[in-house]
């Protein structure tokens, strides 16, 4: 495996791609959830707390799928010394 500046960088850009993917899903769930926690819905209390419920699920879900994402992304960008570049370098 070559751990070269340059492939480092290119995995790097790579899993911020992957990133920039699951926060995508992420988004609109949060922004859900909030609106739910103000009590901006029409819903009944009831269905407010399943929805949260439900929210909360998902988003611990795609959270969990960031994790090794980020860690991944330290290493890389550690390895790089802050040097990580624009993803066309």
């Amino acid at each position: 495996m070559d751990f070269s500046p340059e492939n480092i960088r290119a995995r790097f850009h790579e899993l911020t791609d992957a990133r920039a993917t699951i926060d995508a899903e992420l988004d609109p769930l949060r922004a859900e959830l909030d609106e739910l926690v103000a009590g901006d819905t029409d819903l009944s209390v009831t269905e407010a707390r399943a929805r949260e419920t439900e929210l909360r699920q998902q988003i611990k879900t795609l959270q969990e799928r960031l994790f090794p994402i980020e860690q991944e992304r330290a290493v890389c960008a550690r390895a790089l010394g802050g040097q990580t570049g624009a993803p066309d370098a």
